[in-house]
Parts: C-alpha cells; structure tokens; sequence
C-alpha cells in the first residue's frame, strides 16, 4: 500500500512479539510497514500495545521476537541513541535548570559537535517552531504549548530519520491541543519527515494523520486512512472505537460479498454493507454513525426506515443529539444539526428514523 504516491518500507515490524512476563503478549505477531514521509498514528485504548510498539521502535524496550527494519537495516539489538531517532514525550522531558538553547543544544552536544554548528542548528530549530524571542527563558518560565514546541524542536534538531510522539499533547487543554495539532501537522508537511504518533484520542488520529493502525489487544485491529477508518470500519472493535456509533443487534438471514440482509428483533429485514459477516454465522449488528440517521426521514426505496420512542434531547450547540430507545432496537442516536432544530421531535413521541443503506455496515457479534 503506498501513502499519496509514498512507498512504504522505511520502517518494518516483522512478527514482533513483546511479552514481560513470558507468558502474556502485550504486542503479538505485529507486521507494520510505514512509509519514508509518513505521518502514522498508532490509537487504541490503554493497554492495547500502542506505546509498547512505540517503545521497541526508539529502543526503549527489547522485542521478545521478531525483527523491526529502519530503512532496510534490523536495529532490534542497536541502542537507542544510535538509531538517529527523535522522541517527543507527554511530560516534554525538559531539564528546567537549563534555558530553551541549552536544551536544544545538549543532544548535539552529546554528540560532541562543534560550537559553531550546534549555534547554527539552535537558531534553526528555534525559528522552525517560532520560539527565537524565547532562547534564554527557563521551561519553567514558559505555557505548556511553548514547552511543547522546545521539545518538538529538540526532536528535530539533529536531523533525525524518523520522529516519535508518545501523547505528545494529552497534558493541554482543548483549545491549545487543537492548536499544536495544527502545528505538527503543518511542520509535518513542511520538513517532510517520518513522524510516528501514539496517541488514545481518536479526534487527534483522525486529524493529523495519513494513515492510522488501530490496536486492540496486542494487534492491529484496522490499518487505513482516517476516511476509511471512519467510513468503512472492519471490525465491531473498530466501528465502537473510532468516533460515535450506533450498534443494532440482529441476525444475519442473508449473506453477499457486498450486501447482505440483516433481521432486526422487531423483524424488519435491513439491506447493509457487509462488513466482516460470514455466511456461517448468524449473530450480527448494524453499525451506523449518529450524524447519518435521519428523523422522519422521506421514504425512498435505498432508506430503511424503523419506528421507536424519543427518550432525551440533549443541547451541544452546533447539533442536537436526540436519543431514541425500544425494546427491539435497544438505544439509537441521530444528531441533528442546530439549524434544523424545527424538526425535533418530542420527549415521549414515537416517531419514524432512518439511513441510507449504504451508511449502515453490517458486521460480527464480538
């Protein structure tokens, strides 16, 4: 798979396997391939393996099996300062007794550079983020996206091949999160470099990145564009995990390569997209984004259209997410947008909601 015309390969896990106690497989059997220029978000929830593949990958911690690749060249047993990796942390890392320049220029210091040279990169590194005005504050006299930044900066100031972000951003507020993402994505961009994210905020993945694994208990559950991740999840896991999701139980009662029909417990037949259905296995459920159900939707013969009770409004400014529970359906959620609040039903009113069918996935029982 090539990422806008990039081809992958730069970096490789081959079957890696982390365990700590030998018996239990935090990562299992991983094959991950990234793009030279890529930008890949590994998501998933806490102990999925995530952090762990981030992990081995820089040489903070040792694959118990397999092979990881940087650019053709096993670097499982190489240590960590060798690989010519950079790392961004959570809590930025920074020693607050030295000024912004000072922490820039210890990595290349370590690295036993000339003065001039390191003065050079410094000053580069400092405009690439925007902080020249900032070059001799302490971390301390600075606002966490600041720090942020001094610490990306680091990352990149001795030219790596490849940079790591561990939740980079999971310590600011909301405002300036959105901000940094917008950020990174435009220094992404700019410099052209392998960046590989982890991060347990769906939002963030869907954002920044070309293509996202998400993991789930050790593996990759789904590895694709955000598009795809979104609008063609393969899996229950994927569909509940990525974004808001409503889930129908069903039974699966007929199975195609690209349709199948799906007997909900009220007995309504639905057309969906199949997902990971077999034919061999009737439990099943419907999967459907909230923003793509409609109240009293118009009849048409690509709508399928079901009847249940309106148990809350809920006020989120720009939508209204309206809630509906049944007996037979369990519970479903259509978010309606502000400017069609006219159209909201009632507390308590039975009312007709509906999709398309080619919003709804049909996809296994976990």
């Amino acid at each position: 798979m090539s990422v806008r015309g990039l081809q992958p390969g730069f970096v490789r896990f081959e079957r890696v396997s982390k365990s700590y106690d030998g018996v239990n497989l935090i990562v299992e059997d991983l094959d991950l391939s990234i793009a030279k220029g890529e930008f890949l978000t590994m998501l998933g929830p806490s102990g999925s393996g995530k952090t762990t593949s981030l992990m081995m990958l820089a040489g903070f911690e040792q694959a118990t099996s397999g092979e990881i690749y940087l650019d053709d060249t096993p670097i499982s047993h190489t240590p960590a300062h060798r690989r010519g990796i950079g790392m961004v942390f959570q809590n930025y890392a920074l020693f607050p007794h030295m000024t912004v320049g000072e922490n820039l220029a210890f990595p290349l210091e370590v690295r036993k550079l000339a003065k001039a040279e390191t003065h050079r990169l410094v000053v580069r590194a400092l405009e690439t983020v925007q902080l020249s005005h900032l070059k001799d504050r302490k971390p301390g006299q600075l606002s966490g996206g600041q720090q942020q930044r001094v610490a990306l900066a680091r990352a990149l100031i001795f030219e790596p091949t490849i940079v790591l972000m561990d939740e980079p951003l999971g310590a600011l507020d909301k405002q300036l999160r959105e901000h940094m993402q917008r950020e990174i994505r435009a220094l992404h961009r700019e410099l052209g470099i392998t960046m590989v994210y982890v991060t347990h905020d769906q939002s963030e993945a869907l954002t920044m990145s070309d293509r996202v694994a998400v993991f789930g208990s050790g593996r990759i559950q789904q590895l694709a564009s955000p598009e795809q991740l979104y609008e063609a999840p393969t899996n229950a896991f994927v569909a509940s995990f990525i974004g808001e999701n409503n889930t129908i139980a069903g039974e699966l009662v007929g199975w195609g390569a690209e349709h199948s029909d799906i007997a909900l417990r009220n007995g309504t037949v639905v057309t969906v997209r199949t997902g990971d259905l077999v034919s061999s296995d009737r439990n099943a459920i419907i999967s459907v984004r909230p923003e793509r159900v409609a109240v009293k939707p118009a009849t048409t013969d690509d709508t399928t259209v079901v009847h249940t009770e309106c148990t809350d409004l809920i006020y989120h400014g720009d939508h209204i997410r309206v809630c509906f529970d049944d007996a037979a359906l369990g519970p479903i959620v259509a978010k309606i947008p502000n400017a069609r609040a006219y159209e909201l039903p009632t507390v308590g009113d039975v009312v007709s909601v509906g999709w398309s069918r080619r919003d709804a996935i049909g996809l296994k029982s976990r």
